[in-house]
């Protein structure tokens, strides 16, 4: 993926997760380069604000550097945000494997097989969300920069993979 223009994206099929209540995810990425806001993971209906969505993003700048992190966002209302505290991100130059988990309003971010933030208290659910057209690899509704690297194995999974099973992922390549 060649970063630039948000036209450099893989479209991925309408609705997914479309009202899942427990999910994973799951892909291998290396960054050339990265800019802030920059989605590798995208869900959506609409665009900008307008929008609701479920992205996972690095080098987030919410209050700050927030880094790698899972955001939900329903039509009305606030962001809900799973990040980690200190900061991790993912690096670029070098292969990294990111994996996100829920189940019900628990949602785990994974950074190399290790779990690096939780939240248990998540209100935005998929079915929130509602049926979604605008489903990417490397780019979101908005106007931020598109990936600029590699993205490989890419997974979804109906289901709420244990940490062990994330660790697998990881170990497992690479």
């Amino acid at each position: 993926m060649p970063g630039g223009s948000t036209a450099n994206a893989v479209d991925l099929p309408d609705n997914l997760l479309q009202n899942a209540t427990n999910f994973t995810t799951g892909f291998w990425v290396r960054p050339d380069t990265k800019s802030n806001w920059t989605s590798m993971f995208h869900i959506g209906d609409g665009l900008g604000s307008a929008g609701s969505y479920f992205h996972i993003q690095m080098q987030t700048q919410a209050n700050g550097n927030t880094g790698l992190a899972a955001t939900f966002k329903a039509k009305t209302g606030p962001e809900e945000r799973v990040h980690a505290t200190p900061v991790r991100d993912v690096v670029a130059g070098q292969w990294n494997h990111v994996a996100f988990t829920r189940q019900g309003s628990t949602a785990t971010l994974y950074l190399n097989g290790v779990a690096i933030a939780t939240r248990t208290d998540l209100t935005v659910t998929m079915a929130g969300i509602g049926p979604t057209a605008n489903n990417w690899l490397g780019r979101n509704g908005y106007g931020d920069a598109a990936f600029d690297g590699l993205i490989d194995d890419f997974r979804l999974y109906g289901y709420e993979l244990s940490a062990d099973h994330v660790t697998q992922l990881y170990s497992g390549r690479r």
